[in-house]
């Protein structure tokens, strides 16, 4: 059974220039309805459920068994309820479970099942000639007690929801490449509207600030230098719209299982480009997740390329500590190609990708530290 809200959605966008000033806002609400788009979806006790959930909706449920009585239908699937014993662990343990009734009549059950993890639940789905899907009792494990279905006699509550969120920001570029621009945003996402409970959390914001030097250049423009500083934070509830970071963040820097916290991320990159054709670029940078993670990040490329050739290796190294362990991750990767007479291009990538974890005063390995290597070249003909 689905609880559907009636929805407002709702986003604005505006952006206003004036000489090198680039303003922007926008602006984006997506609401549920307090009520239920169909008022017989949710009786009091429903409701009474769901304010006592708050933001944990694994506790919005209900038991998904009641009497069938004037609603009978012949058409349904029905089930009664039995008593057995079960030995488990060398216990006898009573258990009242559902069996199917092929010849239901008014006083049978209705019963409505959730499909959940396996292990999870007690119910499993059989095969059955039924007119509608048909659920059985699996027994616990006997010598554990571990439940081996994967679904419950309970109907999940839908919860309305509203999330809105804004953002504005500004923009000035200047003379050589130089930039100077900043963003604000904030962040409000309740997750159940008909719940007082839980909602400090509700509210976050984020900011991001960048400054870009000029491009110098030295020996008619022959050696050029940049340089480029930036900072970045997001509270710890700050909920977006979506994500908006690059899609390997959370490999880069090896978030894997860390907690939620106010993260902070400073960053200087500084580049040099030589006769247009090598190029150096470094980054530095460190994420603070809370007070659960310390990462520091050095990424640096070296690039070569002219008419036939074009050749890049990028060092990216991490070191991290967290509240149970420290890391250290390493990768190194080398990518090159050179076209050749007659239409030929030969080209090679490796990559070597070290992942080093400790146990939290310890310098021996974790199970979870790994190494690879990689190595892939190719030969292209073009006519």
């Amino acid at each position: 059974l689905d609880q559907n809200y009636t929805r407002s959605l709702f986003a604005h966008q505006a952006k206003a220039q004036k000489g090198p000033w680039t303003i922007y806002a926008n602006l984006f609400s997506e609401r549920d309805s307090r009520q239920p788009a169909v008022p017989e979806d949710l009786d009091s006790a429903d409701l009474r459920i769901l304010a006592l959930a708050g933001d944990d909706l694994a506790l919005a449920v209900r038991t998904g068994v009641r009497s069938s009585g004037l609603d009978y239908d012949v058409n349904r699937v029905y089930y009664r309820q039995r008593d057995t014993l079960v030995v488990v662990q060398g216990l006898p343990t009573r258990y009242t479970y559902l069996v199917h009734d092929p010849y239901a009549d008014s006083s049978a059950l209705a019963v409505s099942f959730s499909e959940v993890a396996a292990g999870m639940g007690d119910y499993v789905l059989q095969q059955s000639n039924a007119n509608g899907r048909v659920y059985a009792w699996s027994a616990p494990d006997p010598a554990t007690g571990a439940l081996r279905g994967n679904y419950r006699a309970e109907v999940r509550l839908i919860a309305p929801a509203a999330h809105l969120v804004a953002n504005a920001g500004f923009s000035v570029p200047g003379r050589r490449d130089a930039l100077l621009s900043a963003e604000f945003a904030a962040s409000s996402r309740d997750q159940n509207r008909l719940s007082s409970l839980d909602d400090g959390d509700n509210s976050g914001f984020a900011a991001k600030l960048l400054t870009r030097s000029p491009e110098l250049g030295f020996r008619a423009n022959a050696l050029r230098l940049q340089a480029e500083a930036s900072y970045r934070f997001v509270h710890a509830s700050f909920a977006p719209v979506q994500s908006f970071r690059p899609v390997e963040f959370v490999r880069d820097w090896n978030l894997a299982g860390a907690p939620a916290g106010a993260e902070h991320l400073p960053e200087l990159t500084l580049r040099m480009n030589i006769q247009d054709r090598w190029k150096l670029i470094y980054s530095g940078s460190r994420y603070l997740r809370g007070s659960a993670y310390d990462g520091q990040r050095n990424l640096a490329t070296l690039q070569f390329s002219d008419s036939l050739t074009n050749v890049s290796f990028t060092f990216n190294s991490l070191s991290a500590k967290q509240q149970d362990a420290r890391t250290r991750f390493l990768r190194p990767v080398l990518e090159g190609s050179r076209r050749m007479g007659n239409g030929f291009e030969l080209s090679l990538h490796a990559a070597r990708e070290r992942h080093e974890r400790f146990a939290a005063g310890s310098d021996t390995l974790t199970a979870e530290s790994f190494s690879f290597d990689r190595l892939d070249g190719r030969i292209r003909w073009q006519s």
